[in-house]
C-alpha cells in the first residue's frame, strides 16, 4: 500500500505545490486583519474543485470562517472533522528573511514562506491526502469529511468557541483532526492528544499620578517594590503556586498516561542545548516530560516599571505591571483560577487585574479509533511508532471541539525543530510535506472502512 500511496503522490505533487504557492501568497495576517476575506474566498473555490460543498460564514468578529463538507460515496466509514487556520503570524522583522515571506521559495530540500509550517502547508497536505484517497479507492471511500478553517488562531481564536456552538450541526463528527504536530530531529512524528489551558493576565499597581523624584523614596510608596513583594508571594522556590486552591482540582495522570510518556523518545540534553539552557533541573527526560505535560505553571512573561532606558534617572516609579501566563491542566478551570487570583492579590494591596486570555485544558481519549488509525498510518509511512503525548506543553482552543463530545488531537506531523515557526524564514522539508500527506491518506483509508 505504501508504494501505491507514493505513486499517487508523485502524480499530484506538481498541483500540490502550485496550490500551496498560491495559498502562501495571501498576506492573511490576523493581527493586521489583512487579506482574510481574499484568502477565505480562495480556499472556498479550491475546496469546491476537490468535491467539497463550501460556504464562508462570518463569525461574531466579522471574520470569515470556511466551512466545508464532503459526503462519502461508500458506506461504513467514519465522519472526520478537520480543523485548520489560514491566518498567519506577522512576517516582521522583514530584513531577517532571505526571501519574500509571502512567496513560496524552494531552497535545497526545504520550502520557505510564511505559513508553510503553520498552518497553510497542513491545509494543502490534507487536501491532497483526500485526492490520494480518491485515487487509491477509485473515489469510493466511505469517509465523510467536514472542515473548519478559521482566520483568528494566531490571535487566540477569540470567536471560535461561540462559532462552534452556533454551527455545531455542520461541525459534529466522530472525531476531529486538529492542526498538525511536529517531528523530532530524528524524524519521529510527535502526536498530541490534548492541550493545556491558559489564563493570561496583566497585574498592575499605580501608587501616584506620575513618577516622583527618588529623594522622596523614604516617605512615598514605590509601585515597583510593591509589585515585586506580591510576586515573591505568588510562587515558592520550587515553583509551586501559592494561590489557595490552585491545585485542588488538578487531576493526577493515569497509569496509561504515565506509561505513554515513558515510551516517548526524546533527547533531553539536546533539547536543553537547543533552548540555550545551561543548568539542567531534571536528571531524566521522564522527569522533565512529567512536569511539561502534567504540571500547571505560573510564568512571568514580562515586567515593566520606571526607567529602563539608557543612563541613570533617579525616580520612584508610580506604575508597575507584570504579565503572567498560567498554563492549566485537566480539572482546572480558568475562571475559577482567576477568582482565586483576585482574592489572593487583594490581600496584598490595591492591584488591578486585566484578563487577556482564558482557555480551558482539553484531552482526547488515547484509545479512540482516530488515534489508532493515525498511529498505524505513521508506522506504515515513517517506519517507526510516533511519540504520543497525552498533551502538548502549550495551549490552543481544542476545548471548543472536545467539550461537545468530539475526540480531537494533533495526529499528523509537518514541521521540524528548524522550521522557525512564528519567526523569519519559516520552512518545512519537502520530504516532510510528502510524508505528512501520505500518512494522512493512509489514516483516511483506515477510517473509511
Amino acid at each position: 500500500m505504501k508504494q501505491q500511496l507514493e505513486q499517487a503522490y508523485k502524480e499530484v505533487e506538481g498541483d500540490l505545490l502550485k496550490d500551496l504557492r498560491q495559498l502562501i501568497s495571501f498576506e492573511s495576517v490576523s493581527a493586521y486583519g489583512s487579506q482574510l476575506d481574499e484568502c477565505a474566498s480562495f480556499l472556498k473555490e479550491l475546496l469546491r474543485g476537490f468535491g467539497f460543498s463550501v460556504e464562508v460564514v462570518k463569525n461574531k468578529a466579522n471574520k470569515p470562517v470556511v466551512l466545508a463538507e464532503r459526503i462519502p460515496r461508500g458506506n461504513g466509514g467514519a465522519t472526520l472533522l478537520l480543523y485548520n487556520h489560514y491566518d498567519v503570524q506577522p512576517p516582521e522583522p522583514l530584513e531577517e528573511w532571505s526571501s519574500n515571506p509571502f512567496e513560496l521559495v524552494e531552497r535545497g530540500d526545504r520550502l520557505f514562506g510564511r505559513g508553510v509550517a503553520d498552518d497553510k502547508g497542513d491545509i494543502i497536505s490534507r487536501l491532497y491526502a483526500v485526492e490520494i484517497l480518491d485515487k487509491i479507492t477509485s473515489g469510493e471511500a466511505g469517509l465523510g469529511i467536514k472542515w473548519i478553517i478559521e482566520g483568528e488562531e494566531e490571535v487566540g481564536s477569540p470567536s471560535l468557541d461561540a462559532f462552534v456552538a452556533e454551527h455545531l450541526d455542520k461541525i459534529r463528527a466522530d472525531a476531529c483532526l486538529w492542526e498538525a504536530g511536529d517531528l523530532t530531529e530524528q524524524g519521529i512524528p510527535n502526536f498530541y492528544l490534548g492541550v493545556k489551558g491558559m489564563l493570561y493576565v496583566e497585574i498592575s499597581r499605580r501608587t501616584a499620578d506620575y513618577d516622583k523624584h527618588s529623594m522622596y523614596a523614604p516617605i512615598i510608596p514605590n509601585a515597583a517594590w510593591e509589585l515585586i513583594q506580591l510576586l515573591s508571594r505568588l510562587r515558592d522556590k520550587r515553583g509551586r503556586v501559592r494561590i489557595p486552591g490552585f491545585y485542588k482540582r488538578v487531576k493526577p495522570p493515569t497509569r496509561e498516561e504515565l506509561k505513554s510518556i515513558r515510551e516517548i523518545r526524546i533527547d533531553y540534553k539536546r533539547l536543553m542545548q537547543q533552548l540555550g539552557i545551561r543548568e539542567v533541573r531534571h536528571k531524566t527526560a521522564y522527569q522533565a516530560l512529567r512536569e511539561l505535560v502534567f504540571e500547571p505553571t505560573c510564568n512571568i512573561a514580562g515586567l515593566a516599571s520606571g526607567h529602563v532606558g539608557k543612563g541613570a534617572k533617579t525616580i520612584t516609579p508610580s506604575l508597575a505591571s507584570v504579565k503572567i501566563d498560567f498554563r492549566l491542566v485537566p480539572g482546572q478551570r480558568p475562571e475559577e483560577v482567576l477568582e482565586s487570583l483576585r482574592r489572593f492579590v487583594k490581600r496584598f494591596g490595591d492591584f488591578d487585574i486585566n484578563v487577556y486570555t482564558m482557555l480551558p485544558p482539553a484531552r482526547c481519549r488515547p484509545g479512540s479509533p482516530v488515534v489508532k488509525a493515525a498511529v498505524e498510518a505513521a508506522v506504515e509511512i515513517y517506519g517507526v511508532k510516533p511519540n504520543v503525548f497525552p498533551s502538548m506543553y502549550g495551549t490552543g482552543p481544542l476545548a471548543s471541539i472536545v467539550k461537545h463530545g468530539i475526540d480531537a488531537g494533533m495526529l499528523n506531523s509537518i514541521s521540524n525543530p528548524e522550521s522557525n515557526l512564528h519567526a523569519p524564514n519559516e520552512n518545512i522539508m519537502k520530504k516532510d510535506l510528502m510524508r505528512s500527506t501520505l500518512q494522512l491518506a493512509s489514516m483516511f483509508r483506515r477510517l473509511a472502512t
